[in-house]
């Protein structure tokens, strides 16, 4: 007679009882994987509108960073807190146009220096190359040179930073005596000093045309 190798009846239901029991995939998103959903999509779309917050906050703003650099620059209190509503707006528009201004004279200036610089000490580089036995080197330096000189005739960059540094200035000194009360401002009410300075800086602003050599 054959012995059945089948395990007693109660050790079954032990076993069924203690074995859990595999779930059937659900139909719906449970409560903690849609939290999971929501809160992806929404660090997606902070990182997204991350760059447009990081570009509206104020230190980026060129109105202020004027202001700072024009009040350093001058040594002046700032009059926004005792000016006019009017009177503090022109003087935002005076200071970044002073600012332009500043920035392009400093420009003007290192590009003439180093064109300054380079020129020269290219040509001379050439004439030292020319003399040894990697004399078809010398090409490199003279054609550096050239062009150094080429851009110092061409562009101007010295009566460039001449012409800015005085424009700055006297706009700079224009909008001290406006913002203190100095000078030709001093007897003038508030719409006769917004006036002048606007006056002024259409005077000061404006580039001229360059003077025209007779033939």
């Amino acid at each position: 007679m054959r012995r059945s190798h089948r395990p007693p009846a109660g050790r079954l239901i032990t076993n069924a009882a203690t074995t859990p029991a595999t779930p059937n995939p659900p139909d719906s998103l449970s409560a903690y994987e849609l939290r999971f959903v929501v809160e992806h999509l929404l660090g997606a779309r902070r990182r997204w509108e991350e760059p447009i917050t990081i570009l509206q906050m104020p230190r980026f703003d060129r109105h202020a960073k004027a202001r700072q650099a024009f009040l350093k620059e001058w040594g002046i209190p700032d009059p926004a807190a005792r000016a006019a509503a009017n009177e503090a707006e022109l003087f935002a528009v005076a200071v970044t146009q002073w600012a332009e201004r500043y920035r392009a004279a400093r420009r003007a200036k290192y590009r003439f220096i180093s064109a300054q610089i380079v020129a020269p000490v290219a040509a001379g580089l050439a004439t030292v190359l020319a003399t040894t036995s990697v004399s078809s080197w010398a090409v490199i330096p003279s054609a550096t040179a050239t062009v150094a000189s080429s851009l110092l005739a061409s562009f101007g960059f010295r009566d460039a930073w001449r012409r800015l540094s005085r424009v700055s200035r006297e706009l700079g000194l224009e909008i001290v005596q406006f913002a203190m009360g100095y000078g030709p401002y001093r007897s003038l009410d508030s719409p006769g000093r917004v006036d002048r300075l606007v006056a002024r800086m259409d005077e000061l602003t404006i580039p001229t045309p360059p003077s025209v050599p007779p033939t």
